[in-house]
């Protein structure tokens, strides 16, 4: 009867271990849902022209700062007719806050991001 008893309590301890796991990974998963949508919201926002700003759609609210870590740079652009126009292209790096307006979940994180301006 011991053995029986202390074989259900391993068990009960070993499910309970896999649900907190599950529920972790759930949320994990959701947390790289979230991330990737806002990303994909932010996806055009050039950072040398509007170093920071609020963008709201789909009930996400989003605000984000850049500053400028690598100095700009002229570049030239070669197109069908030969050389193009000049551009001024430099390294940002972008802090996101987001704001999910239905759940009422923050998410923040940085990334890099190239942004450019005609010269």
């Amino acid at each position: 009867m011991v053995l029986l008893g202390t074989t259900g309590v391993a068990l009960f301890a070993w499910l309970n271990q896999s649900l907190d796991t599950s529920g972790r990974l759930q949320q994990r998963l959701e947390e790289a849902r979230l991330l990737q949508m806002s990303q994909a919201l932010i996806a055009n926002i050039n950072p040398a022209s509007e170093a920071e700003g609020e963008l709201q759609q789909f009930g996400v609210r989003q605000r984000w700062s850049a500053e400028l870590i690598m100095p700009l740079e002229t570049v030239q652009t070669f197109g069908a007719g030969g050389i193009g126009g000049g551009w001024r292209v430099g390294l940002y790096r972008v802090r996101v806050q987001v704001d999910f307006l239905q759940s009422g979940r923050r998410l923040s994180y940085e990334l890099l991001r190239v942004g450019k301006r005609q010269a």
